[in-house]
Order: structure tokens, then C-alpha cells, then sequence
């Protein structure tokens, strides 16, 4: 689905933060949340998701998608709230460093487990 990144509600218009989502996740032990709310005038569409690991934060600005088009609400009267559409450019680097870090430790240890059935 194509995300709409080129609307901006009206000023004044008050959105539901990602924090309360991560809140309602937190409290409550949940890997996905998801909110969607409707003002009438303007008729605009709102969605908030959080989600725990990156998959998740994936699946519920998915969900959040699916559900607004299931509702009938049109690319223009569509505003969304992700949290992991917000790292800095800094974030993604030290989340990239850091994962790279693991896959290196795991082809580490792989590598050290083939050694050892070699030897048997």
C-alpha cells in the first residue's frame, strides 16, 4: 500500500501522540497497538501504531493502513502516526551497527560449531 506522506491536517488539529500507543503497550503488555480515530470536520482520519521490534512497529502502521482504507477514508483526509518513521538518520546507523554486531558474533560462533563436529 502506498503511504501518504503529503497531508497535513488543518492547524490546531490535535493528534494522538505515539507515546500514548507505546503507553497502552506497556501498561498492558501488548506487542502491537494500534488507534484509529475519526474527526468529522474536518473529515479527516487518524492512526497511531506502536510496535515492540521493528516487525511489529511494521505490522501495525500496516494494520493502521488497511484499517483507514476499510473505513472508507481517502489518501487526502489520512494522517498517520509511526513511531519508527522517526529515527534520525543517526539511530538507523547505530541500530544497523549493532545488528551487524550480532550477525557477526552468530557467523562467529557458527563457524566455531562446524569446527567442532569436524573434530568428532
Amino acid at each position: 500500500m502506498k503511504r501518504n506522506k503529503k497531508f497535513e491536517p488543518p492547524p490546531g488539529y490535535k493528534s494522538v501522540p505515539v507515546a500514548v500507543a507505546k503507553e497502552i503497550a506497556e501498561k498492558h503488555d501488548k506487542d502491537i497497538v494500534i488507534i484509529v480515530c475519526f474527526q468529522q470536520e474536518p473529515a479527516i482520519f487518524h492512526g497511531t501504531s506502536y510496535g515492540r521490534s521493528v516487525r511489529d512497529k511494521v505490522l501495525a502502521a500496516d494494520m493502521i493502513e488497511r484499517c483507514m482504507v476499510a473505513a472508507g477514508a481517502e489518501p487526502e483526509t489520512r494522517k498517520m502516526n509511526e513511531d519508527f518513521r522517526f529515527k534520525t538518520e543517526a539511530e538507523w546507523a547505530k541500530e544497523k551497527e549493532q545488528l551487524c554486531d550480532k550477525i557477526k558474533a552468530l557467523e562467529i560462533e557458527v563457524s566455531k560449531a562446524k569446527e567442532f563436529m569436524r573434530k568428532l
